[in-house]
């Protein structure tokens, strides 16, 4: 599973991906100066994938298996 964000946020552009157990946030003035950058794996891609999950509400179709989600039951007595 992977997503990757392009967020505008006045003069800054954040970029924000997960992919493939790896987590990316690179923030920049105007897209050319660089502010922030952080990758790997660990607290890093685990606050990217939370991020994911917290936005995913703001549009909800990104959580369809089309979009590479795929759910499971968590037992027989659940419902899915």
């Amino acid at each position: 599973m992977g997503v990757i964000l392009a967020i505008l946020v006045g003069m800054v552009v954040l970029r924000l991906c997960y992919l493939a157990g790896e987590g990316m946030l690179h923030a920049a003035v105007s897209g050319f100066f660089s502010m922030a950058r952080e990758s790997g794996a660990g607290a890093i891609a685990t606050g990217e994938l939370m991020r994911f999950f917290a936005e995913a509400p703001w549009f909800p179709i990104s959580l369809l298996p089309r979009h590479g989600v795929h759910w499971m039951p968590v037992d027989t007595n659940k419902r899915t």
